[in-house]
C-alpha cells in the first residue's frame, strides 16, 4: 500500500511539473527565406505564449522600427501539429504604409515557421518562413 501510495505521488509531481514547464513558451523565429515578403515581413519575429494566461506578446523590428504588441486573442489555433498567432500592426516601407494582418505558424515538430502578411482591404498577401527557436525564459 505504502508503494502505491509513494508511485500515485510521484506522478502527481511528475505532472504538475509538466504543466508547470508548458505555462510559458518563448521562441524566436528567424525567416531566411522572405521571398514575396516585399518588406513587409520582419526577418526576426520573438513571440511569448503564456499558455495560464492566454497571453501572447510579439515583438519584432520592420523597417528598423521596433514593434512590441501584447494581447490575450492572439491564438489563432494550438494543436498538436502547429501553433497559429494572428495580430494586427500598422507597418511601413520606405514608400506605403498599411494595416496589415500577420499569421505566424510554428509548426511543433522541426520549429519551422511561416508568417502570410495581408494588408487589410487587399486580396494580395506576402510570405516568408523560416525555423524558430525555443528560448529558456
Amino acid at each position: 500500500m505504502a508503494f502505491r501510495s509513494y508511485v500515485a505521488s510521484a506522478c502527481v509531481v511528475v505532472l504538475i511539473n509538466s504543466s508547470a514547464a508548458m505555462a510559458q513558451e518563448s521562441f524566436r523565429c528567424l525567416l531566411t527565406k522572405l521571398g514575396s515578403a516585399g518588406g513587409w515581413i520582419p526577418s526576426e519575429i520573438n513571440v511569448t505564449h503564456d499558455h495560464d494566461k492566454g497571453k501572447v506578446v510579439v515583438s519584432y523590428a520592420l523597417n528598423g522600427e521596433p514593434v512590441s504588441l501584447m494581447s490575450r486573442q492572439w491564438v489563432e489555433t494550438d494543436n498538436q501539429r502547429r501553433t497559429t498567432f494572428r495580430w494586427n500592426a500598422a507597418a511601413i516601407t520606405a514608400s506605403q504604409s498599411a494595416n496589415m494582418v500577420y499569421r505566424l505558424t510554428i509548426q511543433k515538430k522541426g520549429l519551422s515557421a511561416t508568417v502570410n502578411a495581408t494588408p487589410e482591404g487587399y486580396s494580395n498577401s506576402f510570405h516568408a518562413s523560416g525555423l524558430c527557436a525555443q528560448v529558456k525564459d
